[in-house]
């Protein structure tokens, strides 16, 4: 009904446009409702544009440009991401351009350009701090870890993961909790410590659970899997990808390529395998 009254919304009503369609994200996001998503989000723009109102066009394109992302469309993401810092920036709100600062470190992990993702994690902490808005500093240390891991330097990322969990739990935010769990998970399977890793995968995935967020728990599984696959663990590793993919395959995501691969992958070598001589 609320997917409905967005896309059919008079122009007269154009608040009533794009701010329904800010409050569905989290819905259609953590459902994996990514069609739905670009759709009310561009619904969204249109409006915010007609409104000429800075801060609502912001809002508008930065979330368009996570659903673009989403999609895999990058360059497209970065577009509206960019348009988003300048319009943030016209309204004078730090706390906004933080959060975009934040996005475009996303985007920019997804091109593989982790030092540029990094050092739009720390632009967006040193705005997010002097707006005080703790749950987006929350999100930056995280991401700040993340890319940490991702450049090879895996001390620096439990550093950063560990003060995260704390500030996460004082927030009540169980989705920035399960992230910090899974980047945590991530730097101990790449120091070679599975046992760790896997305990802290396994804390992200209740949570991902607990909230409903099926995208990111896909995500858990498949990092469960690989740890496992280290570990020398074939079967639990083939267990947590298929259970993977079949969220993925669900959601119709594009990363079910990639975990249907690992299995193929996973069975040919298992079929290469010498059998026991009786």
């Amino acid at each position: 009904m609320l997917l409905t009254a967005v896309d059919r919304a008079d122009p007269a009503w154009d608040t009533h446009t794009w701010q329904p369609a800010w409050t569905l994200w989290n819905f259609l996001d953590r459902r994996g409702f990514r069609h739905d998503q670009a759709a009310t989000q561009r619904a969204a723009l249109a409006a915010a544009s007609r409104l000429g109102d800075p801060l609502a066009q912001a809002y508008a394109h930065r979330s368009l440009a996570r659903a673009c992302a989403q999609q895999g469309c990058l360059d497209d993401s970065q577009a509206h991401l960019r348009q988003s810092l300048d319009l943030y920036g016209q309204a004078q709100d730090q706390a906004g351009q933080g959060l975009a600062h934040l996005n475009l470190a996303i985007v920019c992990g997804q091109r593989g350009r982790d030092a540029q993702a990094l050092h739009h994690s720390q632009q967006a902490l040193g705005l997010l701090r002097a707006a005080g808005h703790r749950r987006g500093q929350a999100r930056s240390l995280n991401n700040i870890g993340w890319y940490h891991a991702q450049l090879g330097d895996y001390q620096q990322a439990l550093l950063a993961c560990r003060q995260v969990i704390v500030l996460h739990r004082e927030l009540d935010d169980q989705q920035g909790q399960a992230g910090a769990w899974d980047s945590l998970g991530y730097a101990y399977h790449h120091l070679g410590q599975h046992d760790q890793a896997t305990a802290c995968y396994q804390r992200a995935l209740r949570l991902y659970r607990q909230i409903g967020d099926r995208c990111y728990e896909a995500d858990t599984l498949t990092h469960i899997g690989d740890t496992c696959h280290a570990a020398h663990d074939p079967g639990s590793a083939r267990e947590a990808w298929q259970q993977a993919l079949t969220i993925l395959d669900d959601l119709d995501h594009p990363d079910a390529g990639p975990v249907r691969a690992k299995i193929a992958a996973l069975d040919a070598a298992a079929d290469r395998s010498p059998g026991l001589i009786s």
